[in-house]
Parts: structure tokens; sequence; C-alpha cells
């Protein structure tokens, strides 16, 4: 059976404390909140999905779902986690977050602000230090947690997309005392020397967004566009 159809059966209550509209607006938004939720997972053992939302996650769930149909509390929002949980921690159904919705763009625009969640959220690549020059770079870096990035700093940016213009969104950064460099969405900063993370992409692909300063990110497409305008324009 499919692990989906197989949660909806275990749980059936699920559509007696929600609609069927709400269970799938539910899904939909998670897989744009995946990455705010991950972060408060451990580094290292924390494959499998947290036991309960966080509750920065949890309100403005709640908001966008009793939006549109009736009214939802945290037990509703609580027992949905509860029965998909699982599924969609190791099931992503967006194919990537630029395709967002025009309807989840209201809801975010609208709920997010107060809960400090943009339409989306930019963070690191990786959550331990990739510095292979660093002194505290053992061979077992990738498997001890002494090697986690810390410090995490958040701020809103505007966010260029193509098919809906600017859009508010954060950005998180880390920070990895051992070495003291500073790890941001699309490159790290060691001293004086920005290095972007291009082991991170495999050869001929292109990052989604890139981040041209501190409060600006731009959609890759966006950019290109740009940079054709500017070449045919001579």
């Amino acid at each position: 059976m499919d692990p989906f159809a197989y949660a909806l059966v275990k749980h059936q209550d699920l559509l007696r404390v929600m609609t069927s509209a709400q269970m799938f607006l539910f899904i939909e938004l998670f897989d744009h909140l995946r990455a705010q939720i991950a972060t408060t997972q451990p580094v290292f053992g924390g494959k499998t999905a947290p036991i309960t939302l966080p509750v920065t996650v949890q309100s403005p769930l709640r908001a966008c779902l009793s939006h549109e149909t009736r009214e939802l509390d945290d037990y509703a929002v609580s027992y949905a986690w509860e029965a998909l949980r699982e599924v969609l921690w190791h099931r992503s159904l967006l194919s990537n977050e630029i395709s967002m919705q025009q309807r989840l763009l209201e809801l975010f625009l609208r709920f997010g602000p107060v809960n400090e969640i943009g339409c989306t959220h930019f963070y690191p690549p990786t959550r331990t230090y990739i510095t292979s020059d660093c002194p505290r770079n053992p061979l077992n870096a990738r498997s001890s947690a002494s090697h986690q990035l810390d410090n995490p700093k958040t701020h809103p940016v505007t966010v260029f997309t193509i098919h809906h213009g600017p859009i508010p969104g954060y950005t998180t950064l880390l920070y990895f005392y051992g070495c003291k460099t500073t790890y941001k969405a699309d490159y790290y900063i060691r001293g004086d020397q920005r290095v972007y993370y291009l082991d991170y992409f495999t050869p001929n692909e292109q990052p989604a967004y890139i981040q041209p300063s501190k409060h600006i990110f731009m959609e890759w497409r966006l950019s290109s566009f740009f940079s054709s305008g500017l070449a045919f324009a001579w």
C-alpha cells in the first residue's frame, strides 16, 4: 500500500478534525516550511521527523489552514502532523520552491510577517563546516557533533522572482567558531574571502537563487534575463 494511503487508513480521524482541502493545503504548506522545521532537528542522527512541530511553525500553519474554511485548533494541526509526518518528511510533493502557487503566496503574505515566516527562507546548504584547511578538521568531521555550525542569525530579505515580482523572505546565517567562518545561503566568508558552494552543484547546474547583496535575493533566471537585456541593449 502507498505510504500516504496507509497513513490515512491508520489515522482515519484525520478527515474528521479537518476537511480534505485543509489536509492537502497542510501538505503544500509543509513543503515550503520543511527547511525551517529541519533546523530544529539535531545535525547528526536527525533523519526522522520531529515528534512535534515547532511553535514557530504550528501557529502560522493553524492560521493559514483556518483562513478559507472552518476554524482549526492546535489539536487538529498536531494530529495532522502525527498522521503524516513520516510520509512528508521523506517525500517532497513539490518540484521546487519557485513553483509556489498564488494562493499560497497570499497566505504567506498575510500570516507570515507576524510569525517571522517569509514566502521563502534561505539557509546555508550545510549545517557542519566544510573548510578543509581548518585546524579543527579531523577525518570524522561530518560525523562529529562538535563541528556543527552555530549562532544562527536571521534577517528579512526581498526576493525578486519572475512570476510574483518582489516578495518578502528571510535568510539565516550560521557561524563556526573553530575557523571563524560565516556560512550564508550561497557562499561562506572566512577572513576577507568569499567562497561559493560550487561542490554542492553538479556541472552545468545553477542555484535557484543568487544573493547580490545582504538584503536582496534574485531568482537565477531573472538575473539571466537582466544580463541578456544588458548585452543586447548595446
